[in-house]
């Protein structure tokens, strides 16, 4: 299944299938309560809850990254304006050397995708189409909310 989703700091596309292997009961199940982390180019970590047993599982899934620093509005009038281009990753091994690189992705958090959409076919995208994509969410979210907020929904 592909996933269209927010991070703080950019807007990741990635492929899972909500299912990593458990060491504790040694089998692939499926999972709750995933955060994800960029990785590399190209590569983001999933990291989860075991449904079965609890216990916290990793993989790492296939994901195309993409800027978030043309667009920070939320206005759905203006999707089609902006984009969000696609962005690669600097390699922190050769730029400051392989100590100081662990030591930055080390400190680096785990966030759960905001934003989420599952209406795409690909994970290369226009950056128009990622645009849209996460701007109609993100107005879905807030419609939801508002809702939520006069009770009209549980």
């Amino acid at each position: 299944m592909k996933v269209l989703g927010e991070l703080p700091s950019l807007v990741v596309a990635l492929e899972t299938d909500f299912k990593a292997h458990c060491l504790k009961c040694k089998g692939k199940r499926g999972i709750r309560k995933e955060v994800y982390k960029p990785y590399r180019d190209k590569q983001v970590i999933e990291k989860a809850k075991c449904i079965q047993c609890g216990s916290v599982v990793r993989s790492f899934r296939k994901a195309v990254f993409y800027s978030k620093n043309s667009y920070r509005g939320r206005d759905p009038r203006l999707a089609g304006k902006f984009d969000y281009p696609k962005m690669e990753f600097v390699d922190l091994n050769k730029l400051l050397g392989k100590e100081m690189a662990r030591r930055i992705n080390r400190n680096a958090r785990y966030h759960p995708l905001k934003s989420v959409n599952l209406a795409i076919n690909t994970l290369d995208m226009a950056p128009r189409d990622v645009s849209s994509l996460i701007i109609l969410s993100r107005s879905r979210r807030s419609a939801e909310s508002r809702l939520k907020i006069r009770g009209a929904t549980k």
